[in-house]
């Protein structure tokens, strides 16, 4: 509110619709609508104001860009699984191919221990005491089997840093920025939801069976989140 008296005395519709020009010149439409709010809170409270108790600020319509635009092409995912296995940099070829062959969030990836491989799925529970199963390709299994005999891992977490501990989320997001510059492909593609992005797209282009793949991804909408 120290922002809207900065520049006008009374409180009355005219000079709150003034306000609101002036937020859309200075910021971008989500932090007007959050100021927008928090002033509608506002004035919901000041019963002498003159203002009609049914008044409302109405919020700035955001026009969001399709979340498939960024999405990491068939192209450019080959590509970098080719570059980190000639340069065998097999920690993050595993990475990134288990990003992109199982849809799993990163924040899963961190908890793939050896004995899932051997398996071949993972089992996860959601805050809401709901199981999700989470499958892993037989060849991925495979592959994956050769490379942990090599570093003698039969047990425990997989993806580590140096000190032995998961690698975080946050690591791993930095990191695959580094390798998109490496192997030159577009940044701004290269994000650990990208492959799971990518998952999605190609899981609904092939079935069409919605309750399935809700059961799958733990959704719950009735069309996907832009959290997926």
């Amino acid at each position: 509110m120290r922002e809207f008296y900065k520049n006008h005395q009374e409180l009355t519709v005219d000079e709150l619709q003034d306000y609101k020009r002036e937020l859309l010149k200075k910021y971008r439409p989500a932090t007007v609508n959050t100021r927008i709010y928090g002033i509608n809170q506002y004035v919901k409270y000041q019963k002498n104001s003159g203002i009609p108790e049914d008044f409302r600020l109405p919020p700035v319509r955001c026009q969001q860009k399709p979340f498939l635009n960024n999405i990491i092409s068939k192209r450019d995912y080959e590509k970098l699984k080719k570059g980190l296995l000639k340069d065998q940099d097999l920690f993050w070829y595993f990475v990134v191919r288990f990003l992109g062959a199982t849809g799993a969030r990163v924040s899963e990836l961190v908890q793939i221990k050896a004995e899932h491989i051997a398996v071949g799925c993972m089992d996860l529970y959601t805050k809401g005491g709901k199981m999700r199963r989470i499958y892993f390709p037989k060849q991925l299994c495979r592959e994956m089997a050769v490379w942990l005999k090599q570093r003698e891992l039969s047990s425990g977490y997989i993806f580590t840093s140096r000190c032995g501990e998961p690698i975080t989320p946050r690591g791993i997001g930095l990191q695959l920025k580094v390798l998109a510059k490496r192997y030159r492909i577009r940044p701004e593609t290269v994000y650990p939801h990208s492959f799971r992005h990518r998952y999605a797209k190609i899981f609904l282009k092939n079935s069409m069976i919605f309750p399935c793949w809700q059961t799958l991804w733990d959704m719950t909408a009735s069309k996907p989140r832009a959290s997926i």
